[in-house]
């Protein structure tokens, strides 16, 4: 069953997908209509009612066989995704640094002030990289 927030869903949370799965639905596909559904039952603004927890799961239903018939047959990998959450952290700390707030933003995101300098210093030399690549030297 999936998670949510943390927070097992039980099989009644879960009846409305349920419903419209055949028996015989392969135990992958499953998986990611459980996680589409439960994912759209978090973004509602507030509870869904009956009838609307069957078009979310209606449409965490067609979204997973949308998936399953564009990438189903292929080694395909889904990875979580750590570099890119990494680097959006990282270009967002480079945003909030002021040159001295090494301690603060280590602090912040759990991180030791020697890695935030780190990151820092990789983040300063990209933008100086990404600036100069555009100068046309004669």
């Amino acid at each position: 069953m999936a998670a949510q927030g943390g927070v097992m869903l039980d099989a009644a949370q879960l009846a409305p997908l349920h419903q419209q799965l055949d028996a015989g639905y392969p135990e992958n596909l499953r998986t990611v209509a459980e996680w589409l559904f439960v994912q759209l039952v978090e973004d509602e603004e507030v509870a869904p009612t009956p009838e609307r927890q069957h078009k979310l799961a209606t449409l965490a239903l067609r979204q997973t066989e949308r998936l399953s018939a564009e990438e189903g047959g292929r080694n395909f990998y889904l990875g979580k995704g750590l570099r890119y959450r990494a680097s959006l952290r990282d270009r967002e700390m480079y945003e909030r640094f002021n040159g001295r707030n090494y301690n603060e933003l280590a602090r912040e995101y759990h991180l030791t002030p020697t890695r935030v300098r780190q990151i820092m210093d990789a983040m300063h030399q990209d933008d100086i990289s990404r600036r100069q690549g555009r100068l046309i030297l004669e």
